[in-house]
């Protein structure tokens, strides 16, 4: 991660207000694929986000606020493409979407993700068989 999206991440305060909150949670939405056990460590925040649900800054948000800026700042994005080693592919999809992470070890045996990708499928493709989309997730990540 860029060093000055650190800072913004840094000098983030507390969110005292749902808006600022909501897009604190949508900058993070974005890294999730690279925070372990993201969706268990937001779910406070996002029940917070929850219509008919009362807004109340907490210390145990607060806990949880620092800990994903910490995560964040820590965590290793991106890492350079290499031909020579093996590839490790991650899908997950659901019937209009799909995601993928293409990663590689590196030489301390650490998994580091190489390229994310997600794309909205079509109509059509959403009645494809389950092995047909399988097949479709891979060739639409390698060719990205």
């Amino acid at each position: 991660m860029n060093s000055w999206k650190v800072n913004v991440i840094q000098s983030w305060k507390m969110l005292q207000l749902l808006t600022y909150m909501q897009i604190f949670i949508d900058f993070c939405n974005f890294y999730q694929w690279f925070i372990k056990n993201f969706s268990k460590i937001i779910w406070l925040m996002i029940k917070l986000t929850w219509k008919n649900h009362l807004f109340e800054w907490t210390e145990i948000c607060q806990t949880i606020f620092e800990e994903l800026k910490q995560q964040m700042m820590t965590v290793f994005i991106l890492k350079h493409f290499n031909l020579i080693r093996e590839v490790i592919l991650k899908m997950n999809f659901l019937n209009y979407v799909n995601n993928e992470v293409l990663s590689q070890y590196d030489d301390e045996d650490i998994l580091h993700s190489m390229i994310f990708y997600s794309k909205n499928m079509i109509l059509a493709e959403c009645n494809y068989e389950i092995y047909d989309k399988k097949l479709l997730i891979i060739i639409r990540c390698l060719k990205h």
